[in-house]
């Protein structure tokens, strides 16, 4: 059978969602780390997004990290590079308007086995939703995030 492009997509995304909520569950609960966040905007957002990426991710999945870096208002973000990227941690804050954080204990328990990622924490520190970085995702990415606020600050 000839897998098509969608259908190796679907099958990554769904073999990794899997495996990023199974590895996670267990920390789901890091007071420390919603500190990293602007407090005002966690607060009415009512959650905070890390986003896991890296300079050698793959480019055709930055698609949603880019269209978030464009449009990051009232979404507090924080960026977390992998530990390679500290040479270019310079140039990569230019480029980028939200904060960006080489990756430390602080996050490990987070951390998913794809990037770019994105993970959703409430003010507690739990995570909300785990998602990898997809093609094409910058045109879905932020409607997905917006259906998640009501669900956060009912939290």
């Amino acid at each position: 059978m000839i897998r098509t492009h969608r259908q190796s997509i679907i099958g990554l995304f769904l073999t990794s969602f899997f495996f990023c909520l199974m590895g996670c569950q267990k920390y789901a609960n890091n007071p420390d780390l919603v500190d990293l966040f602007d407090q005002k905007e966690l607060q009415q957002c009512g959650f905070g997004l890390i986003v896991f990426l890296s300079a050698h991710s793959c480019q055709t999945c930055m698609s949603g990290v880019q269209k978030l870096n464009e449009k990051t208002t009232g979404i507090p973000m924080i960026g977390v590079l992998d530990p390679r990227d500290r040479g270019d941690l310079a140039a990569m804050r230019e480029a980028y308007t939200f904060r960006l954080e080489v990756m430390d204990d602080r996050f490990k328990p987070y951390a998913p086995l794809l990037s770019p990622s994105f993970v959703a924490v409430d003010r507690h520190g739990r995570i909300l939703m785990m998602l990898p970085g997809l093609p094409d995702q910058d045109r879905y990415i932020q409607e997905i995030l917006w259906q998640l606020v009501p669900k956060a600050i009912e939290l």
